[in-house]
């Protein structure tokens, strides 16, 4: 499979612009032959807790997703936002008279469409970034998503979900191949290229990460999207705007069978959450 890591530098709150500059990355896509392009979280938003200027009402973008990868004929990963649960007096109000006041808030979500347009996965973040108040305005999903595609069973995860790692030793039970999106600050870039690894490693699985890069809203972003091995070897880091491609087979059943260290593993229910 050809994955399209693609490290963009978002323009802040702005989907237009955004959808914009993917049009380059496309026609690359179409002719590199890449079969999955994959953009950092919150995609065409930049992570904002401006609901009201990112939210999709009526799956907006998710639509137009749909559109661009059966022309270019390729998947995209991608990340937007929507509304989670909002009182019922309000059913049928627009975007503009909604508020937080109302009891709204949105999810996280980070979606995959297939080159024909289909939905392949549309995972909402589990984990809300408390520390950074992302939970006032963001209401955590409660379910792994995965899907199978061109040989690879892959499941998806955004950002701060790469600190906890009962979720991907979950994925990692039937995942060949994890894609995380993320808007990750440069502050903190040591944590996760270190976690990245890690999450590769412990579960024998590949782990393809999507940052954004350059600064939003007076915060600096670093880049520094990897693809990684089951055995922790890092295919490539970006460290500027721009894309990487990475030709992978799916040879996850071969790093398991030569170094066996999940049949050793006990689960947390089994040891920490007995009676």
């Amino acid at each position: 499979m050809r994955v399209m890591l693609c490290q963009t530098q978002i323009v802040w709150e702005d989907k237009e612009a955004n959808i914009g500059k993917l049009d380059s990355l496309l026609k690359e896509a179409e002719a590199k032959r890449a079969d999955l392009l994959c953009l950092p979280e919150m995609s065409f938003t930049g992570f904002s807790m401006n609901i009201s200027a990112t939210m999709d009402f009526n799956q907006e973008t998710m639509k137009r997703m749909q559109a661009v990868a059966a022309k270019y004929s390729v998947a995209i990963a991608f990340g937007y936002t929507a509304p989670a649960g909002h009182n019922k007096a309000d059913k049928g109000k627009t975007i503009a008279n909604l508020t937080l006041q109302d009891g709204m808030k949105a999810h996280n979500h980070y979606a995959v469409v297939d080159r024909d347009g289909s939905i392949l996965g549309d995972y909402v973040k589990i984990h809300p970034f408390s520390y950074a108040g992302e939970n006032r305005y963001f209401e955590g999903g409660d379910r792994l998503v995965s899907f199978d595609y061109e040989g690879f069973h892959i499941g998806l995860a955004i950002c701060y979900d790469l600190r906890f790692p009962e979720q991907f030793m979950a994925l990692g039970d039937n995942c060949d191949l994890i894609i995380l999106g993320a808007n990750w600050p440069a502050v903190r870039r040591g944590h996760w290229k270190i976690m990245s690894q890690a999450r590769a490693i412990e579960n024998q699985c590949y782990m393809a990460v999507i940052n954004c890069y350059g600064e939003m809203a007076g915060t600096a972003y670093a880049g520094d999207s990897m693809l990684i091995c089951p055995d922790g070897t890092v295919l490539g880091e970006q460290t500027a705007e721009g894309y990487s491609l990475y030709e992978i087979e799916n040879d996850v059943g071969k790093y398991r069978a030569e170094f066996p260290v999940r049949k050793d593993r006990k689960s947390i229910n089994d040891i920490y959450g007995g009676k």
